[in-house]
């Protein structure tokens, strides 16, 4: 199984300023992970905790901001997986 929606949430994207949501992959990355100061995870599946955990460590490199990881009955539309709200302070 792979989750590349968690990836391209790190990464962040144009969007919303963009009328269509970022295509998988495809996001710049607009902040330095330095600057996440916070962050929840929601997550539709119970099962992909390993696999969220594999994509955080590869994606924030080390760093260890304060987060929140809930299992949710469903997001928005049903086709999502995974939702991740961050807030990041730069300098």
């Amino acid at each position: 199984m792979s989750l590349s929606g968690p990836e391209t949430s790190w990464r962040g994207a144009n969007w919303p300023h963009s009328p269509y949501p970022p295509q998988i992959g495809d996001a710049p990355q607009i902040f330095w992970q330095r600057d996440l100061v916070k962050y929840t995870v929601f997550v539709t599946r119970p099962d992909v905790t390993a696999i969220y955990r594999e994509m955080r460590d590869r994606m924030l490199e080390g760093h260890a901001p304060p987060a929140t990881y809930v299992v949710v009955a469903g997001l928005a539309s049903p086709e999502l997986l995974v939702e991740i709200e961050g807030e990041a302070v730069a300098q």
